[in-house]
């Protein structure tokens, strides 16, 4: 029965139970068929047809109309995406601090003054090397000269070891006397009456083989201050900083990025160009640790008659002693080491570092009238005095003024100012290399975000000799423009080469397993230098932005001080008698933003998907992390493998002191780590 009647048009259709072409009518389209069929043009009714689906033909209509829709909107639209970028071998872009910052400012503080003997010198070395009475003093004591006898004995170093010193017999030796020796101790009396008991330093001219500086050589003198950073440098001494700037004309690289976390994974690759602890070095351990085979540069200045010079004044902390054995043959023709053992031995009280007092340690940094850091000083001068005529090298490091606490470095600021103006007015900069250094920044003193960054920042300010301004002014302006530019130990290294080998002209790159490390900073540096370029250890690179995280419920960062944790157990995994430890608290977390890592993309046909991914898929962080037990503080960064698995680099480092919560193991690397239980 047909439910409505009204005509409308017949068509042609192909039955769908039939499959024959058959006449139809609209309103049962309407009314009684389940679909649209149609036959192949020219087809009459009661014809064998092919049946097409003209449903299947609207499913697909409908699926054109939509892909042409999201493609209008892909086009039209813009969205934010973060890409993975390696910044790590991109151009160097590194965040600029303030010295003076609000809060690095909180940690500066006015050391009190070390409080030395005031007891006026009876005795000193004159310019000719010789031991002369202090008239002045001699006055004040009210002493004829005459009635004075002094006798000294003369330090020398242990065989074969760098850790044990001889005296010889007592002797007279009362002034004016020629000491031959560069070490001694000296006692003065009259009739019954002790006068002095101390011990002197000099230099003992024993070559003969050296030349002078002429025909374009020029000597080398590395002044090191431990520990202190290029806004330490700002913040603590700031005449001293202005004085070599202004009346030195000094050349200070703002860009100056430590390789390693200790004094000596960062004075090693600049004085041999090798990086300590990896294959180029490997590891060394406490036992039969010896350097004689190291490549060090002072080796090859005294092959070319330079006459050489090494000095630390803090036995404890000495870069080849500290958990070391040092040097078995004196490294360089004048090494002080002899000297800081007697001073020690001579001591009433010899107290452990960790267990000093201020008192006893501020005593400790005295001899006699004098601080420590200036006896080094002075047989620096002396040094340069007595071979003022001949090519030298020498390095002096002062180590225990501001290894513990970079606040004391302040009290030395009028003295090193008077060393730079001695320098300077003694005609020294005609022909000598001034180069004033440090390590890496302070360590364990703060753990604010940007002291962690300061430590990556050494400070390095170089003098060039007026000869070579003169001659050179081209490389005088590399330099300045170098300034400017990402440099390291390793170019330092590559620059002290050249100027050991004249080469001027056509300055170095040196190159370690085929690859170019250090570039002297006598080339002109490109400014599109970058970490991987520079062989900074990836922890250590500097050339990033960071922003600072919300820590509370953050499960990304409660997971990586997991990681960290898991890392530092996995270390300690054989040593004996170290505490398993545990994550008391997150301190601090930063995720690092680097180079143009957040772009601007629009969304696109042909987009590569496959190249965007997330913020927590890809973000390297920095944390801080502190454990229990021993309550340690620990600095770390967390990246993303290749295969997108999350992993701690290695090198943790801890930046609050240990003291001796690791007494129970030697090893160098475990003992920042480990906390020794019972």
């Amino acid at each position: 029965m047909i439910m409505n009647s009204r005509h409308v048009e017949s068509t042609i259709s192909c039955s769908e139970t039939s499959g024959y072409c058959q006449t139809q009518y609209s309103y049962l389209i309407a009314t009684n068929l389940p679909g649209f069929y149609q036959c192949n043009s020219g087809q009459k009714s009661g014809q064998k047809c092919s049946c097409v689906s003209r449903r299947r033909n609207i499913v697909w209509l409908i699926f054109l109309i939509g892909v042409i829709y999201y493609v209008i909107y892909l086009i039209g639209s813009t969205k934010q995406y973060l890409y993975k970028v390696d910044t790590y071998s991109l151009p160097c872009e590194m965040p600029i601090l303030d010295p003076y910052d609000a809060d690095q400012m909180k940690n500066v503080k006015l050391s009190e003054p070390f409080i030395c003997d005031n007891t006026p010198f009876l005795v000193y070395i004159d310019k000719e090397n010789l031991l002369q009475f202090n008239t002045s003093a001699v006055n004040i004591l009210q002493i004829a000269r005459d009635s004075i006898m002094c006798t000294c004995e003369i330090i020398k170093r242990g065989v074969d070891t760098d850790d044990e010193v001889t005296y010889s017999d007592t002797f007279d030796c009362t002034p004016p006397y020629n000491i031959p020796s560069d070490f001694f101790k000296i006692t003065c009396s009259s009739a019954e009456n002790e006068l002095l008991n101390t011990m002197l330093t000099k230099i003992h001219r024993r070559r003969n083989d050296l030349k002078s500086n002429s025909d374009g050589f020029f000597s080398v003198i590395l002044f090191g201050l431990d520990s202190v950073s290029r806004n330490n440098a700002i913040r603590q001494i700031p005449r001293a900083v202005k004085y070599l700037h202004e009346n030195l004309s000094s050349i200070d690289l703002l860009m100056y990025n430590r390789i390693g976390g200790h004094t000596f994974d960062n004075i090693v690759p600049m004085l041999t160009g090798l990086l300590a602890n990896t294959d180029d070095i490997p590891y060394l351990n406490d036992v039969g640790t010896r350097f004689e085979k190291l490549p060090f540069i002072w080796k090859n200045f005294s092959e070319n008659n330079y006459v050489t010079f090494y000095a630390e004044d803090h036995l404890q902390f000495h870069t080849f002693n500290f958990k070391k054995e040092g040097f078995k043959r004196q490294p360089t023709d004048h090494y002080v080491r002899p000297f800081w053992i007697a001073d020690f031995e001579s001591r009433p009280t010899k107290l452990l570092f960790w267990k000093e007092d201020m008192s006893s340690y501020n005593k400790r940094k005295c001899l006699a009238n004098i601080p420590k850091y200036l006896v080094q000083i002075n047989y620096l001068k002396q040094f340069i005095d007595t071979y003022k005529d001949v090519r030298k090298f020498g390095i002096s490091h002062l180590n225990e003024l501001s290894h513990q606490d970079v606040n004391d470095l302040h009290l030395a600021e009028d003295d090193l100012i008077e060393f730079f103006r001695w320098f300077k007015e003694g005609d020294h900069l005609d022909d000598t290399f001034l180069i004033v250094y440090s390590d890496h920044g302070p360590r364990g003193q703060s753990q604010t975000h940007q002291s962690l960054l300061e430590t990556n920042l050494p400070f390095l300010s170089i003098v060039p000799p007026n000869k070579f301004r003169s001659s050179f002014p081209e490389i005088i302006e590399n330099m300045k423009r170098n300034a400017h530019v990402l440099t390291t130990h390793f170019d330092l290294f590559a620059t002290l080469k050249d100027i050991l080998l004249r080469q001027f002209k056509e300055p170095s790159i040196t190159f370690v397993h085929n690859k170019p490390r250090g570039i002297s900073l006598f080339r002109d540096i490109q400014k599109q230098r970058s970490c991987s370029e520079s062989s900074i250890p990836d922890q250590f690179c500097m050339c990033y932005r960071s922003q600072k995280l919300n820590i509370t419920n953050n499960s990304v960062i409660k997971q990586i001080a997991q990681d960290v944790a898991d890392k530092l157990n996995q270390a300690l995994a054989g040593a004996k008698g170290c505490a398993r430890l545990h994550v008391a608290a997150v301190l601090e977390a930063h995720v690092l933003v680097q180079g143009k890592q957040t772009v601007e993309k629009r969304q696109g046909l042909f987009n590569k998907i496959s190249n965007v991914v997330s913020g927590r898929d890809y973000a390297d962080y920095r944390i801080v992390i502190q454990t229990h037990p021993g309550n340690a503080k620990f600095f770390a960064t967390s990246k993303i493998a290749a295969d997108g698995k999350r992993y701690v680099l290695d090198n943790i480092e801890r930046i609050n002191r240990y003291n001796n919560q690791s007494y129970c193991v030697s090893d160098d690397k475990l003992r920042p780590l480990c906390y020794c239980v019972e």
